[in-house]
């Protein structure tokens, strides 16, 4: 016969909970830092150059956010 804690609760802890949160908050922070270096790498490169790695002008915003 099995014994069962009826008081354990299946949810995630509230610590785990805004751990989580704030692992995604400083993701995202790191995430968006990289996509503006990215950008900004990519629009100092000049139209021929660009277009030598296969991009136009109007490719970067979509190309840094896939990052």
């Amino acid at each position: 016969m099995a014994i069962y804690d009826m008081h354990r609760s299946t949810a995630p802890a509230l610590s785990t909970t805004i751990a989580t949160g704030v692992a995604r908050f400083f993701t995202s922070l790191s995430d968006r830092a990289a996509e503006r270096r990215t950008r900004r790498a990519l629009n100092q490169l000049s139209t021929h150059e660009l277009r030598d790695i296969g991009l136009s002008r109007d490719e970067i915003d979509t190309v840094a956010r896939r990052r």
